[in-house]
């Protein structure tokens, strides 16, 4: 079990880095173009998939892109809750 859980660390990142909130297109693009591996979600998209794909390796430019995804996504909730207040 432990060695199971030890292999798993280093794919967490991964993840947690793509489930950010506000993912778009852009985004997608974004880590295609960083990674080098055409990754956009479809309806067989999974966390399976992405290691098959070797996604593994480009943990920093997920994490990277989703980050600034959740950022843009809290940024453009606030606005219109700005706006709705007007």
């Amino acid at each position: 079990m432990k060695s199971q859980i030890d292999a798993f660390k280093p794919i967490v990142p991964l993840a947690v880095g793509l489930r950010k909130q506000g993912m778009k297109d852009r985004h997608w693009k974004a880590i295609s173009e960083g990674s080098g591996i055409e990754c956009y979600p479809d309806e067989d998209f999974n966390l399976q998939k992405l290691i098959d794909i070797g996604m593994a390796p480009h943990v920093a430019i997920c994490e990277e892109v989703g980050e600034k995804a959740q950022k843009e996504y809290y940024i453009e909730k606030s606005l219109v809750k700005m706006k709705a207040e007007w």
